[in-house]
């Protein structure tokens, strides 16, 4: 039995090393993308959350990339249950700015050990789909805050800060905490 459990995993090391990908390729492994055709439009979602505390202690957004790219939707609010406090529908996006989010996770590393508890992220666009913790997904992060763009990012913060002050206080009057 140790001889065969030897010989597989020596196999599977054999068939890992000759998998190795091609850089030229237009295929994306890291992470498990698994779309060929990464020369097509930059179109799908992206969601982040900031983490798994329950409202109103955690946030999360949603971008939605559409026709061919040059179209997205971005929608903010609590994590758990309740509706969007901020959306943004079809606004115009630079397609070299929905390109290189596509890249950016294209190039997310896969996670072996993902971080449990903290900011995450997923997504299923053009070429890549995955998730990833704070820690692999910075430049995916950093190229999807720029197609939100700052003005709106911010008054997303802002009217989710005023339901999260709201929620606290319905909380503090309710009889049942």
């Amino acid at each position: 039995m140790k001889k065969f459990l030897a010989i597989s995993a020596a196999l599977g090391l054999l068939a890992a090393c000759g998998s190795t990908p091609d850089p030229n390729s237009k295929s994306s492994k890291s992470n498990g993308s698994t779309n060929t055709d990464v020369t097509k439009p930059c179109v799908g979602w992206i969601k982040w959350s900031s983490g798994s505390t329950p409202p109103p202690y955690s946030s999360r957004w949603t971008l939605v990339l559409s026709v061919d790219g040059a179209k997205a939707s971005f929608s903010h609010g609590p994590s758990y249950g309740e509706k969007p406090t901020f959306e943004a529908k079809e606004f115009s996006v630079d397609a070299r700015k929905s390109q290189a989010l596509c890249k950016a996770l294209r190039d997310v590393p896969a996670e072996l050990n993902p971080k449990v508890g903290g900011p995450a992220m997923g997504w299923k666009v053009t070429g890549a789909s995955g998730g990833a913790t704070d820690d692999n997904f910075g430049p995916a992060y950093k190229a999807a805050l720029e197609i939100i763009g700052s003005r709106r990012l911010d008054k997303a913060k802002s009217k989710f800060s005023q339901w999260a002050d709201e929620y606290k206080k319905s909380r503090e009057a309710s009889p049942h905490t």
